[in-house]
């Protein structure tokens, strides 16, 4: 099941599927009309939930309560940690490992066997040490890569906790990091008298920085830095959602040509990561509420309003192209290949976790009223 190309997973281990963060599903997904059933959380859900290769799946909430169901919705066990979780944890399915961040600025590792700790440690920091960013797991360097409020990215080694390497993760960072096959790890930062930087970090640690924007008239400290990079190795692209004041810039960086080849810009900020379709599309959740897909050299090809007033939550999609929005007024929207959607589910309260895929096509719907919402795939998976 990992065989997949990196910009389509079939097990989602980690926000957006795999370390690319692309948030496309590898097999055909037609979902059912209703929930199949409902898992029940200690508390609201923020981050996405994750998966091993068995469709075991990981819930973390905001009552500082992890949970392991079993692929029939079974609970599995129960596990309380330190402090909130709103960051996506990260699942190593070699290694049977859970990683979970928290509000309070501690990193464990547990058993997804059983939940047992294997080793926690907290985030050095002088200041707020909360994880508020989705953790990643980087498959060349092996590095689980963490970033706090503490202002650093950390990669830490997974079988101890040790931390290995680290670099400036700027002003209270909410962005996770994104890696490509190589191991080169990709972020942004925002920095007082710079502005907001996108940039990588070799396997050694070689930093280089490959887009500037100045800082904005609000200064860096007040610049949301909340869309983690997107990568599309198949076409060598990695997209980062600059935000600038109330406006958005989609920079468009070319690995191939090593330099960015088009942007686009938007009216509003973006917080939520984007997505990147089997075409190349790439599919933007913005704070106006719509949903914009944007082709090769920035060209829009659809956009789609979601009757929202802002987006927090990022799309995920499937081989063929249509694609799934959760948003704020808890309903969550089927979109086809041409940007034509509807609404298909409606919950009490708000989404703002991005949906997720088990391995077998299920769309899991994390929500604030203590629930998770399983869609059945029913295209015979």
């Amino acid at each position: 099941m990992n065989s997949d190309p990196p910009q389509m997973q079939r097990v989602w281990t980690m926000a957006g599927g795999g370390p690319g963060r692309t948030g496309t599903f590898s097999l055909r997904v037609r979902l059912g009309p209703k929930p199949l059933y409902r898992l029940a959380t200690a508390g609201a859900v923020q981050a996405a939930p994750v998966f091993d290769p068995t469709g075991r799946v990981f819930v973390a909430d905001m009552s500082g309560t992890v949970q392991a169901f079993e692929r029939n919705g079974k609970l599995l066990w129960r596990r309380k940690v330190e402090g909130s979780i709103s960051a996506t944890p990260v699942v190593d399915p070699v290694s049977r490992r859970l990683f979970v961040g928290t509000h309070r600025g501690w990193l464990y590792c547990l058993s997804c066997l059983d939940g047992g700790n294997v080793w926690s440690t907290e985030i050095p920091s002088r200041t707020d040490p909360r994880i508020t960013s989705d953790l990643l797991l980087d498959r060349q360097t092996g590095l689980l890569i963490a970033s706090s409020w503490a202002g650093q990215f950390i990669g830490f080694r997974t079988e101890s906790g040790k931390a290995q390497l680290a670099w400036n993760a700027g002003i209270s960072p909410q962005a996770g990091a994104a890696s490509d096959r190589s191991g080169t790890v990709y972020f942004q930062r925002a920095v007082a008298g710079e502005g907001l930087i996108c940039a990588s970090v070799a396997p050694d640690g070689a930093e280089r920085v490959l887009h500037k924007q100045p800082e904005a008239k609000r200064g860096a400290a007040r610049t949301v830095v909340a869309a983690a990079p997107v990568i599309d190795e198949e076409r060598r692209m990695v997209y980062f959602a600059v935000n600038a004041d109330n406006g958005c810039r989609l920079v468009a960086w070319s690995m191939s040509q090593q330099r960015n080849v088009w942007d686009v810009q938007f009216g509003k900020m973006v917080v939520a990561t984007p997505a990147v379709r089997f075409d190349g599309l790439v599919l933007v959740a913005v704070m106006d509420g719509a949903l914009y897909g944007i082709g090769d050299g920035g060209k829009p090809v659809f956009q789609y309003n979601s009757g929202a007033e802002y987006l927090l939550a990022g799309p995920v999609c499937e081989l063929k192209g249509d694609v799934y929005l959760a948003d704020p007024l808890g309903r969550l929207h089927a979109i086809s290949k041409s940007g034509k959607g509807r609404v298909i589910f409606e919950a009490p309260r708000s989404f703002q976790a991005r949906p997720a895929f088990d391995p077998f096509g299920n769309l899991y719907a994390a929500c604030t009223n203590h629930s998770i919402y399983v869609f059945p795939n029913l295209s015979g998976v």
